[in-house]
């Protein structure tokens, strides 16, 4: 494990979801009450206890064995684990399978103890209950002489381990019971005779000794004593439910002593641990939003859908990276959930981040001041939670506090506003797929409908409208996204607007029928007989070509481009300022342009008076971020997208 993770795992067993677990679920051989033995690898542990684990004892009140002692240098583990599985307390085993745990000589120890006669403490070979929970396919690997650490005292840093005695006899000991029977484990693992402990080669000092046990020949030893797979993978039916389903069904009678009596299912909503990535201040946020908005502008060389289709979420979550979630690798995706969950069936969308914000509205809509609640109730304790009733959020306006808010004008909870941060990232794989599990929804109830950007002509779909608290990139009041305001035609500039920005009355910018664009920058508008000639700064060689409501620019670095749109739309609109602050990470109130300012963005750009109001504008961005930005930009201040047209660049 990293040093972060430890950090991580030690917050959540002091003040989390493991701490919930030991105080509630967990019993040990001297506890008088039967339970379930948990085999995991360390580095697991976030989905294994945090996630899946911590879930299963929530709703059903699982009672679990597992060593609680995560000291680098404790010896809980080796002399504690075989006697609280050999006890007759010990009804079951649950295995969180990975690759990790394929490669790891600890878990194939626990892997292997579970067969032994001693296992459940009833004398009988094999006889333990075991229920693997699959984390992740299982792949081939390329060979890997790489030491797992088996009978090895001293490493290459330096560092000692001091159970390495304890854990090679009683993997011998075991490993020879097994081979007694299943005589092929010998030809991957023939020293179970042997005790000479191995000591690895540091700067100073030779080797001594030969090492034990290899990766490959320990994955190979896995794939021979871990019982064939079953499709626990989240896909069927949520892990909790899976477990349930097997202990219950186990022998004549199932194990409900493994259950707390009378037990009644808890929502998913403890304290984050203190210190925890959640729970740190605005800045800490804001920068991380950025940075994932950077990585996610580079070029990816991810795998992308490359064929219209309907995917199970957890299988479209397995095949695809978060980096695959960007604006241009959809044409067009939604959201579809089956039976009962059909609810929460969001319309198509051009991109990853209004389909989660549409998810996470239908959750308010249905669920109301209580997924409100529950919400707030799991981050209690942070500074800025992520709802706030509206009188909080006027006076942290005025006492202006880094981390804003937004109105949210839903039935019901007009008095009451969202972080900015909840729900807004574009990536499907955590924010998408926590707010489901959070609930206690199935992954495997929900589905992507997904019509790739391939270049297929396939029918358009229409994107989600744009009503109150609806997903970002309305136009106004019961228009769909792109109008230019309260009862206007798609496309259009809306009263008041340039020559050739579509004014009232004419026909979208689309085409001929009124067909909306689905995402991205359309063509080239009509000028109109305009010169689009620049005012103040003159055409140069390169640089961009656009359009901007019916004004052609030529040849503008992109510094300058970002400026142009951004000063002429702020003036255009002052009175949605504050709703931009809100939405625009590259605009702030109050900080100047700097060469070492924090964020980053602001280190290059310009400031503009609105107001009153000093406003930068930060444009320190690459080309993926600007043009995001400005699009975002012309959304949000109800302006049609064909407004702005980058058709040009050198």
């Amino acid at each position: 494990m990293t040093d972060e993770q430890k950090k991580a795992r030690k917050l959540s067993a002091e003040s989390g979801h493991i701490k919930w677990i030991k105080d509630t679920c967990l019993r040990t051989m001297d506890s008088g009450e039967d339970y379930v033995f948990i085999s995991y690898k360390s580095d697991d542990y976030e989905q294994a206890l945090d996630e899946i684990l911590y879930r299963t004892c929530r709703k059903y009140g699982l009672k679990v064995y597992f060593d609680v002692a995560f000291d680098d240098g404790s010896d809980s583990w080796i002399n504690q684990f075989y006697d609280n599985m050999c006890s007759p307390h010990c009804k079951a085993m649950i295995a969180f399978i990975s690759n990790r745990y394929y490669s790891s000589y600890a878990t194939l120890l626990e892997m292997m103890a579970h067969k032994t006669r001693d296992a459940g403490g009833d004398g009988i070979f094999g006889s333990l209950a075991f229920l693997p929970i699959n984390l992740e396919d299982i792949k081939e690997q390329a060979s890997s002489n790489e030491n797992t650490g088996l009978g090895t005292i001293r490493f290459q840093d330096g560092t000692f381990n001091k159970q390495a005695d304890k854990e090679l006899t009683l993997f011998n000991r075991i490993f020879r019971e097994l081979a007694y029977s299943q005589k092929e484990l010998e030809f991957h693992y023939y020293r179970f005779e042997d005790r000479d402990l191995y000591y690895e080669a540091t700067k100073t000092q030779l080797a001594v000794g030969k090492p034990y046990l290899n990766v490959t020949k320990c994955r190979r030893l896995m794939g021979l004593v871990c019982p064939d797979k079953n499709n626990n993978d989240g896909t069927n039916k949520a892990f909790e439910d899976a477990v349930y389903d097997k202990l219950m069904q186990e022998g004549q009678t199932g194990l409900k002593s493994v259950f707390i009596p009378d037990w009644k299912p808890l929502p998913f909503d403890p304290v984050k641990p203190e210190g925890s990535e959640e729970s740190k201040e605005s800045e800490e946020s804001k920068e991380s939003e950025e940075s994932k908005e950077s990585e996610e502008s580079k070029e990816s060389e991810e795998s992308k859908p490359d064929k219209t289709e309907t995917v199970l979420l957890p299988d479209f979550l397995k095949k695809y990276n978060n980096n695959t979630f960007k604006k241009e690798t959809f044409r067009q995706v939604r959201l579809v959930g089956q039976g009962e969950y059909a609810a929460y069936s969001t319309p198509f969308f051009d991109s990853a981040y209004p389909l989660v914000w549409s998810f996470v509205m239908k959750l308010l809509e249905e669920r109301g001041e209580d997924y409100l609640h529950f919400v707030n109730r799991k981050n209690s304790g942070n500074k800025n939670p992520p709802f706030i009733t509206e009188a909080e959020h006027q006076k942290r306006k005025g006492e202006k506090y880094s981390v804003t808010y937004r109105n949210l004008e839903l039935p019901g909870l007009e008095g009451w506003s969202m972080c900015r941060h909840y729900g807004q990232y574009g990536w499907m794989n955590d924010v998408l797929r926590r707010r489901i599990l959070e609930l206690g929804l199935p992954l495997g109830a929900f589905s992507l409908e997904y019509i790739p950007n391939s270049g297929e002509q396939g029918e358009k779909h229409e994107t989600g409208s744009g009503g109150k608290g609806t997903e970002p990139g309305s136009g106004g009041e019961g228009t769909k996204p792109g109008s230019g305001g309260e009862g206007t035609k798609p496309g259009s500039g809306g009263e008041g607007t340039e020559p050739g920005s579509g004014g009232e009355g004419t026909k979208p910018a689309g085409g001929e029928g009124g067909t909306e664009p689905t995402g991205g920058i359309g063509g080239p508008v009509p000028l109109d007989g305009k010169t689009g000639t620049q005012k103040k700064q003159g055409p140069k060689e390169g640089g961009y070509s656009f359009t901007l409501r019916g004004e052609r620019y030529h040849g503008l670095i992109l510094k300058n481009m970002m400026l142009t749109v951004f000063k002429t739309t702020l003036a255009r609109h002052p009175d949605r300022l504050d709703v931009l602050l809100e939405r625009l990470p590259c605009l702030r109130e109050g900080l100047g342009i700097s060469p070492d300012a924090q964020p980053s963005t602001f280190r290059a750009g310009d400031t503009v008076n609105i107001n009153g109001r000093s406003i930068s504008i930060g444009t320190s961005l690459n080309r993926t971020q600007a043009q995001k930005y400005m699009e975002k930009l012309i959304e949000l201040c109800g302006e049609p997208k064909e407004n702005f047209v980058v058709d040009g660049d050198d």
